[in-house]
């Protein structure tokens, strides 16, 4: 078979040898797949990865590949010559995994058992590869047994990590917080195991305080010294992606909302001077009183080299946004001294003054930039209490482009939108962003975040549709906390709101109010009291047949 395997140059001709054998052996299988993948991957990457979507929407030269994969793994199925795990190694199995979740088809029950198995012996399994298998299980839907990997990972996991590189242990920590996303069950190493994997990437080479000088950004160690560690070639990507993983690992719930992101401050704005940000080489974390705390010192390594990078130029937008992103979680997670709080506005500011150069308003559109970008820089700008207004400068321009947007990254725009003041943009692109929410229907996926969405829609509510207005309110009256905030934003920042509600909206709020059984802070009770009053007086207004123009006016 290999002999005209290698003349095969495309997804129909590795079908039609496919089809001319009547069976295969567990290598041939994996040769076979690799190969069919490979084709695909090629073709996806020529139709900018929407091969799947043309397929749905009927693309005739799409559907055509797609469906030879999906012959070619039915083939495969039916002809493979043993479905005995014992027969099949870790790189037999997965690259047959990668091609059915591709194919999107039916998995015969044997191929099914086999898997199954596999799974039950994880023996041979590396890191790349446990990752990998549970990438795939989630596209087939087979439901692996996590907690029995997490079991397997920490019973060996110093021989796992003598075989794994930077972007394995990303990969695996990734695939977790993949399977923790919906799902009430969180799946995460347990301390042990995450301090030993820490212990392991600081005393890593790239890490060794002793070689930080013969360290050269652009050509890796010195030629003297003999490199025989995994991480080397280090780049800025790989750094700040295993940077991230372990942060967000770390964090008891990276699902986080803004409310819970941004903490109560003494001041409403951050101005960071001269002598702040002095000492920019300084450490994150003072470790003298917690010398054997690993995250600590990773994070402190892990800033270090990203520093490096940064000050020769080798960074990139994406990483640096993520940098940002990680220090925010990181906040939230320890318990931070005043000196690590101000070492990080100091280490904020420097990134942002980064991304001022990136998004330097000579450069009309740059390419790299999305609203997910827009998104995060928003966010943490709020949530770091930073008041830079070149960079809002710079990036308040790009509201009003033509991109796609989520409720959640409109969310988090229109959040520091009202933390700044409605001062940093026009009106018409405030305007944008809540007709996006407006002719929006995706709300379920950000109903914690609903009353935060309220106040923002109330502090521009200039450019608002009070259809809008309605519509959030009526889904926070299914949540009783939503419920209590919204009362209370409504009547604190203007009481005339429940001029422009309709009679359907107030006695809704009504019956809900009178539903749930309001105990709590005294200041809750009295604005849902006084909130009260003026649904009933407006409802009254209605009923005897007062005009609307009047109190629309005074709004």
């Amino acid at each position: 078979m290999l002999p005209y395997l290698k003349r095969v140059s495309s997804l129909p001709s590795l079908h039609r040898l496919v089809e001319g054998i009547s069976s295969y052996s567990p290598l041939e299988v994996k040769i076979l797949a690799a190969k069919a993948v490979s084709f695909y991957c090629e073709i996806n990457d020529t139709h900018k990865g929407n091969v799947y979507k043309l397929y749905r929407k009927g693309g005739l030269k799409s559907s055509k590949y797609l469906l030879e994969l999906n012959k070619i793994s039915r083939i495969l199925q039916e002809r493979v010559n043993s479905t005995d795990p014992s027969e099949w190694t870790p790189d037999e199995v997965l690259p047959f995994m990668s091609l059915l979740s591709r194919a999107n088809g039916p998995i015969n029950h044997d191929i099914i058992a086999l898997f199954h198995s596999k799974f039950t012996n994880l023996a041979g399994f590396g890191i790349s590869d446990l990752a990998n298998m549970l990438v795939y299980c989630r596209r087939l839907r087979l439901g692996p047994n996590i907690p029995h990997v997490l079991s397997y990972i920490s019973d060996n996991m110093d021989y796992l990590l003598e075989r794994a590189s930077l972007r394995d242990i990303c990969l695996l920590l990734n695939t977790l917080r993949m399977y923790n996303c919906g799902n009430k069950t969180k799946y995460k190493l347990d301390h042990g195991t995450l301090n030993r994997i820490l212990e392991h990437l600081n005393s890593s080479r790239i890490f060794r305080e002793s070689v930080v000088g013969r360290y050269n950004i652009f050509k890796g160690f010195d030629e003297d010294v003999v490199d025989t560690d995994v991480y080397s070639n280090l780049t800025f990507k790989d750094l700040t992606n295993i940077f991230n993983a372990i942060v967000r690992h770390v964090s008891s719930d990276y699902e986080l909302s803004i409310k819970n992101l941004i903490k109560e401050s003494t001041d409403k704005a951050t101005v960071p001077s001269e002598e702040r940000c002095a000492g920019f080489e300084d450490p994150i974390f003072d470790v003298s009183n917690a010398p054997n705390n690993a995250l600590y010192t990773f994070s402190n390594n892990s800033y270090r080299l990203i520093s490096q990078f940064i000050s020769q130029k080798m960074d990139d937008f994406q990483g640096i946004i993520d940098v940002i992103d990680s220090m925010a979680v990181l906040g939230t997670v320890l318990e931070i001294s005043e000196y690590t709080h101000n070492r990080m506005i100091a280490i904020v500011s420097a990134l942002y003054d980064r991304i001022d150069e990136y998004l330097s308003c000579e450069n009309p559109e740059p390419k790299y930039f999305y609203g997910t970008h827009m998104r995060v820089i928003m966010r943490n700008l709020a949530v770091f209490r930073l008041h830079r207004v070149n960079t809002v400068a710079c990036i308040s321009k790009y509201i009003g482009r033509s991109m796609f947007w989520s409720v959640g990254g409109v969310l988090d725009c229109l959040n520091a939108v009202s933390f700044f003041g409605a001062s940093i943009t026009d009106e018409n692109r405030c305007e944008h962003l809540v007709q996006i929410l407006n002719s929006s229907t995706a709300h379920t996926e950000v109903h914690r975040n609903l009353s935060t969405l309220l106040v923002n829609s109330l502090e521009l509510y200039y450019s608002c549709h009070i259809n809008l207005l309605e519509r959030l309110l009526r889904r926070c009256l299914g949540y009783r906390d939503d419920l209590y905030t919204c009362l209370s934003i409504l009547h604190l920042y203007n009481h005339k709101i429940f001029s422009r509600l309709s009679v359907g909206t107030l006695d809704a709020l009504n019956r809900s109010i009178s539903q749930y059984n309001v105990k709590g802070h005294k200041t809750f009770r009295s604005n849902v009291d006084e909130s009260l009053e003026f649904v009933d007086k407006r409802m009254n207004e209605i009923t005897f047949g007062f005009s609307d123009t009047t109190a629309c006016s005074l709004f």
